[in-house]
């Protein structure tokens, strides 16, 4: 007797359920999509100058397939009837596009009403129209930017996104042209390096001369231990001179005061008055040294050794003080007078 052929009991059990159960609704991407932040998935901005279209382009599309939107900008045609999903939806794609250009490039691309394929296709329409005319302007910029003021990974980064913006408009810049480039336009200080890559055979990659490029550049803004030492143990300048003090007479330039109190003491002590000047303390004329003596030009009489100094309030007039000097009335017979304790 043949085998008899059993039912699967699982395909059995889908049947039913199949006819019991309603149709699961469609998945609507609009729910997911009007949650999300654009800037996390999106973090550049659409710009005319200098042009990111292909960066943006690659982004954007990523985003809407990774949600299941794609549709929506690829030319598949609108459903007839058109449902609800697909409505909500196409106004979600609507608002990521507007909310990840440049507001000059939405003004010139927004239309009342329009779908979000109708968008996409103005976008595109602003970087792909007047190729041959946009390409020359393009290259143009391309062949003369210079790094300038520009840190080395803002200046690579303009100069790629020229050479993007060549690419999409149908000029695409090939490896080597980039590189050699990318070291025309370096500043002075990179110079060097660029010499080094050119010497290569053959010539590095562009992300790889980038990589040497910006590791030079953090080198050269690292202060080197020599550095610090030299300017640690450079020798400092001379300190400013103090004015000149008026000139002094030989004789005014003896020891200290105090010195000339001691040994004045000393001498009191240790030997007698000479013979003829009992008021004149030594045989040396007494104050240490300093023999009182009348100026004949101005008429005054130096009584105390006196050495100019320069005090707290700066240096000391030329004008003698009125303490220090003693001016005599004439026809008084000062010399007479005082000439004789104090001389030989």
């Amino acid at each position: 007797m043949a085998d008899e052929i059993v039912p699967d009991p699982t395909a059995a059990l889908a049947a039913a359920l199949a006819v019991v159960l309603p149709a699961a609704a469609p998945s609507n991407p609009a729910a997911s999509l009007a949650t999300i932040n654009i800037k996390t998935h999106l973090p550049i901005t659409l710009e005319l100058h200098p042009p990111n279209y292909r960066a943006w382009r690659e982004l954007f599309t990523t985003l809407l397939g990774k949600f299941g939107a794609g549709h929506h900008i690829d030319g598949t045609p609108v459903p007839d009837p058109v449902t609800p999903v697909w409505t909500t939806t196409d106004f979600s794609v609507r608002s990521l596009l507007y909310s990840s250009i440049s507001p000059k490039l939405m003004n010139k691309v927004m239309t009342p009403a329009a779908n979000a394929r109708t968008i996409w296709l103005a976008i595109e329409a602003q970087f792909q129209n007047n190729k041959s005319s946009r390409a020359l302007a393009l290259e143009a910029d391309f062949r003369n930017l210079a790094q300038g003021n520009l840190s080395f990974s803002d200046y690579s980064e303009r100069l790629k996104s020229y050479a993007d913006g060549l690419a999409d408009l149908g000029f695409p810049v090939n490896e080597p042209t980039l590189v050699l480039t990318l070291i025309r336009g370096l500043s002075p200080t990179l110079r060097h390096m660029g010499t080094l890559i050119k010497s290569r055979d053959p010539l590095p990659t562009f992300s790889t001369a980038c990589s040497m490029l910006e590791l030079e550049e953090a080198d050269l803004k690292t202060p080197q231990p020599g550095e610090q030492t030299a300017l640690v143990m450079a020798p400092q300048p001379p300190a400013p001179q103090p004015p000149a003090s008026p000139s002094v007479p030989q004789q005014f330039s003896s020891a200290p005061r105090n010195n000339n109190k001691n040994r004045y003491k000393n001498k009191n002590r240790n030997s007698a008055p000479s013979s003829g000047r009992s008021g004149a303390p030594g045989g040396s004329g007494g104050f240490g040294g300093f023999r009182p003596f009348l100026n004949p030009y101005t008429g005054t009489f130096q009584m105390w050794p006196m050495q100019p100094t320069q005090g707290v309030l700066g240096p000391r007039p030329g004008v003698p003080h009125q303490a220090m000097f003693a001016g005599a009335p004439p026809g008084f017979p000062i010399v007479k007078a005082l000439r004789y304790p104090f001389s030989d």
